[in-house]
């Protein structure tokens, strides 16, 4: 007897189908933990458990949101991406009452509870689907197969009962090791721990409401124990002359009687370390950091980027990934053959690592100059040098991104003639500083807006371009292209704001001496946090343009405007829009940028703290001055300055 057909007796041999927790289930289906636990019962833990809820929420709003992309595979194995396509529209216009977005949203969150999602394929006549629903997998029981493994499925709901075929439902589940026809949710391993954390909360809820305790007790002699009369006297008075806010702290006498204070006991004071446990046992099971769902503990830059990476890599990834290989095997081959689906990879590159692969890649002339800075994302170089390999001794242009071998001023120093420490000694010259800065910063503005202007422009002639053929749900930009062009603009720009802030911070601390000029370097960590930045500038910036175009489109169509109309409205909405946006976008990278080479400057020199500078006139805001004064270190400096738009303060060196 093979293994098929040895599984295929122990199940046939129930005759029922499969659902967790119910009153069918053979012994390895039921996972029922006193008190027991069915479908119904996790899913209403997520809006019963915070920390549950949480953990669902950014997971599922982030796999969400991932971009997908159709290819056919040709001879060669090459990728053609499609776009007009029977299946893209499809993905695009999921079901009548669903975004793709919604979609994925709520089949994550089934998946995240208990472990698996269905997907029911609805077909026209040509056999294809034309749409796709999910169906709540409470509801649906397996009929397994001692041929074809699973035999049907069935979708049963009260009175109402309706089988599906296996082309009618693609099954995405974590593996099961108890029962291989189910899934498995991280929900399911902390049965014990949400029901905790659940009656927890309630125990707290009910003691603030309802305490029952008293504050303190009277203790009189058993011979002399007042009457009941009395008592309510005594109560009563006691109230009159002590109770309400303005009452607290009187002395009180106390005539025959003890009064005992009743304080709260160890078992209430462990409530605290309980829920905290519960809370990182939830964060666990799922792999969420921490950051990703607001607990700010202990975290810096360099945690917070881990953290992320983390998040992406064995939280979304993992998610992506299953849905992936179920589309490709059982939905992308009844539109055609060699067709497959793929997401863009949510996990952010290692900066430091291409880094450090590019630097030693060159320097063992396995790769020249050129394709070093291109390993890096950095724009090559016209002269001869770039195509040069590594020779001994080692060039400090490298990786060090020099300004002046590839033709780009920096910004001048500031021009003094003696330490700016010994001139920063009084608030009258600290504030000098702070104006010559932000006026040295702020001369890239006009270049800045006439860049991101035309990057608008572009964009708005591109939506022009697609409205024509447009939906309601189109995207009128290619967001990639977007994000190429910004870059594109902004890395010059940028390097320049930062090679010289990198200059001055340098200069600030080390004087310029008569024979010796300090000369404009990125560090490895000035490139690592200026493409970090540009690369996610560039996302949010082309989205928050995709949106809206998508929010004209919408409304124009809503109201049954003609593609006239609609292109009139994008010609004048969107220039404003976006003129509004360049200057705010130019002023908050350009500080940002020269704030952080200002602080790259300083750690080059040696630096290992630095002051928060506010921005001491009428536009400073509370909060920009609520950290005037405070000092950082260096590595927990990251990410500060800029504290909002606009925002103009700057970092001096703690020496």
């Amino acid at each position: 007897m093979g293994l098929r057909e040895a599984i295929a007796k122990i199940v046939l041999g129930n005759k029922k189908g499969y659902m967790l927790g119910g009153a069918s289930s053979y012994f390895y289906t039921n996972l029922e933990v006193p008190p027991a636990w069915g479908y119904q019962s996790y899913l209403r833990a997520y809006g019963e458990v915070g920390w549950l809820f949480a953990c669902v929420n950014v997971i599922a709003q982030a796999v969400a949101k991932v971009r997908w992309h159709l290819y056919q595979i040709d001879k060669e194995g090459e990728r053609k991406e499609l776009f007009n396509h029977d299946l893209a529209t499809l993905l695009k216009h999921i079901n009548p009452f669903q975004t793709w977005y919604q979609f994925i949203y709520l089949g994550t969150m089934y998946k995240l509870l208990v472990g698996e999602e269905f997907w029911v394929l609805n077909f026209d006549g040509r056999r294809k689907p034309n749409e796709i629903w999910l169906a709540p997998p409470g509801f649906i029981i397996v009929f397994p197969s001692s041929v074809n493994y699973i035999d049907h499925y069935e979708y049963k709901r009260g009175n109402f009962a309706k089988n599906f075929t296996i082309e009618e439902i693609i099954h995405i589940k974590t593996p099961n090791p108890l029962n291989e026809y189910r899934g498995m949710s991280p929900a399911q391993s902390l049965t014990l721990e949400l029901d905790i954390e659940k009656y927890a909360a309630q125990y707290q809820q009910r003691f603030f409401y309802n305490n029952a305790t008293p504050g303190f007790i009277l203790e009189y002699p058993a011979t002399d124990m007042p009457t009941a009369e009395q008592r309510k006297e005594l109560m009563q008075e006691w109230d009159e002359r002590y109770g309400g806010i303005r009452s607290r702290g009187k002395t009180a006498f106390l005539f025959g009687a003890k009064a005992n204070v009743i304080t709260m006991t160890n078992k209430d004071m462990d409530f605290e370390a309980l829920r905290k446990f519960n809370r990182d046992a939830i964060l666990g099971a799922y792999h969420v950091p921490k950051s990703i769902v607001g607990i700010t503990e202990d975290v810096n830059r360099a945690n917070a980027e881990a953290a992320q990476y983390t998040f992406a890599q064995y939280c979304i990834h993992p998610e992506l990934s299953e849905i992936r290989e179920a589309l490709n095997s059982e939905l992308c081959p009844l539109f055609g053959d060699n067709l497959i689906l793929d997401f863009e990879n949510p996990v952010p590159e290692d900066e430091t690592m291409n880094v450090n692969n590019a630097v030693n890649l060159f320097k063992n002339a396995v790769i020249n100059r050129n394709e070093a800075r291109i390993y890096v994302g950095m724009d090559t170089l016209d002269d001869p040098m770039g195509d040069e390999y590594f020779s001994a001794p080692a060039s400090p242009f490298g990786l060090s991104l020099n300004m002046n071998d590839i033709g780009i001023k920096a910004l001048e120093p500031l021009k003094v003639q003696e330490s700016k420490l010994r001139m920063l000694e009084t608030e009258e010259q600290i504030e000098s500083f702070w104006k010559d800065y932000v006026e040295s910063a702020e001369t890239f503005e006009g270049e800045t807006i006439q860049q991101l202007k035309e990057l608008f422009m572009n964009q708005k002639e591109e939506a022009l371009g697609k409205l024509e053929h447009a939906r309601r749900n189109s995207n009128l930009i290619d967001l990639r292209r977007a994000k190429k062009d910004y870059t594109a603009r902004m890395m010059p720009i940028l390097i320049r704001v930062m090679a010289g802030a990198i200059k001055n911070g340098l200069e600030l601390v080390k004087p310029p001496t008569p024979h010796k000029d300090i000369e404009p370097l990125l560090n490895v960590y000035a490139l690592k946090w200026l493409k970090t930045r540009i690369g996610w500038a560039a996302a949010q910036i082309g989205e928050e343009s995709a949106g809206k175009l998508a929010q004209i489109l919408a409304y124009g169509l809503e109201q049954g405007e003609s593609i006239a109309i609609i292109r009139g409205r994008i010609e004048s909405e969107f220039d404003i829009f976006s003129r509004i946006r360049a200057e705010r976008i130019a002023r908050t990278e350009i500080m940002q940028a020269s704030a952080q080479g200002t602080v790259e400057g300083y750690r080059d020199a040696g630096v290992e703290k630095v002051r928060f500078y506010a921005a001491l006139d009428e536009r400073a805001c509370d909060d920009c001055m609520s950290l005037h004064n405070q000092e950082f270190t260096i590595d927990d400096s990251e990410g500060i300055i800029t504290v909002h738009p606009d925002c103009r303060c700057v970092w001096l060196a703690v020496i």
